[in-house]
C-alpha cells in the first residue's frame, strides 16, 4: 500500500548538560599607549647646605700708586681728552695695576 503522511512533531527534550569550557583563545595585539598624565607638583626646596671651608689666604700685594694725570679743563678737545686718556692707561700699566694691551698687527 501506500506510504501514509507524516506525523507531528513530538515535544522538545530536555536540554542536555553544558559542556566543558573551551580553551582560551590567542592574546590580542596592545593597545595605543595613552596620553602623559599631567606633571606632579614640585617639592619644597631642601635645606641650604653648610658652608664649605674659608680658602687660604692670599699673598700680600703691595700696591705702587700710578703716576698722576692732570684733570683736564671741561672745555678740552677730543685729542686732549685722548692723549689724557692714553697717558692715564700708561701711568696704570707702569704701576702693575694694567696690563699691556695686545698687539694689533
Amino acid at each position: 500500500g501506500a506510504v501514509g503522511a507524516t506525523g507531528p512533531t513530538g515535544p522538545q527534550g530536555e536540554a542536555g548538560a553544558v559542556g566543558a569550557t573551551g580553551p582560551t583563545g590567542p592574546q590580542g595585539a596592545a593597545g595605543a599607549v595613552g596620553p602623559t598624565g599631567p606633571t606632579g607638583p614640585t617639592c619644597p626646596t631642601g635645606p641650604t647646605g653648610s658652608t664649605g671651608p674659608t680658602g687660604p689666604a692670599g699673598e700680600d700685594a703691595e700696591i705702587t700708586p700710578a703716576a698722576a694725570v692732570a684733570d683736564l679743563d671741561p672745555t678740552a678737545d677730543l685729542a686732549t681728552a685722548v692723549t689724557a686718556f692714553n697717558t692715564l692707561l700708561a701711568n696704570l700699566r707702569a704701576a702693575g695695576l694694567l696690563e699691556n694691551p695686545p698687539t694689533i698687527q
